[in-house]
């Protein structure tokens, strides 16, 4: 019976990735990761989205799904995944188990992120680096704090923000620990 009703969910995390494209697969990724010690919460996956996709453009040179943000008041957010998992408010999301096979490359990203924001920062100081980069505070010039806004943050001034923190904080495949060198000193 277990067996079946696991096979039923993988079937529906497949079908929901082809229907809704691969920022899917890298929400289950994170949701793969989540603990009740450490469980992701909508407002911190959100925040992992921007900040996948920034290093993503960067460091493998290619999105690493399709999907734009926006810049809302409590940060970068994708509306799709926000439909999906807005009922859960603050609330911890449910833990997946099935995740999609990834590539070395948008492994290794996968798990920076994971490993230098998510392990590190609650969901809250997430939201306090995705305000402090450029991309977001361009998004939203115009817009006073807590005010609503769906501009869409732009991609190409996402990529061309983490390759200014890429080459002045010298990171890359080989040198991704630097990355708290960055939130050091942005959160500092």
């Amino acid at each position: 019976m277990l067996k079946k009703v696991q096979s039923q969910v993988s079937n529906k995390i497949d079908k929901m990735s082809e229907d809704q494209g691969r920022i899917i697969s890298v929400v289950n990724w994170f949701l793969a990761q989540s603990s009740e010690e450490t469980p992701v919460t909508h407002l911190a996956l959100q925040k992992l989205l921007y900040f996948t996709q920034g290093w993503s453009m960067v460091l493998s040179g290619k999105e690493m799904f399709d999907d734009d943000c926006q810049a809302w008041a409590h940060g970068a957010v994708y509306p799709k995944v926000y439909e999906l998992f807005k009922r859960f408010k603050y609330m911890p999301l449910p833990k997946i188990y099935q995740i999609a096979v990834f590539d070395e490359k948008d492994l290794n990203i996968l798990t920076m992120v994971k490993q230098y924001y998510f392990d590190v920062y609650s969901a809250k100081a997430l939201e306090e680096i995705c305000h402090k980069e450029e991309p977001y505070r361009k998004a939203r010039e115009g817009c006073r704090d807590g005010e609503i806004c769906n501009a869409v943050i732009n991609k190409k001034n996402i990529a061309l923000y983490y390759d200014r923190i890429s080459r002045e904080y010298d990171i890359g495949f080989s040198s991704m620990v630097n990355v708290k060198k960055y939130l050091n000193l942005i959160l500092g």
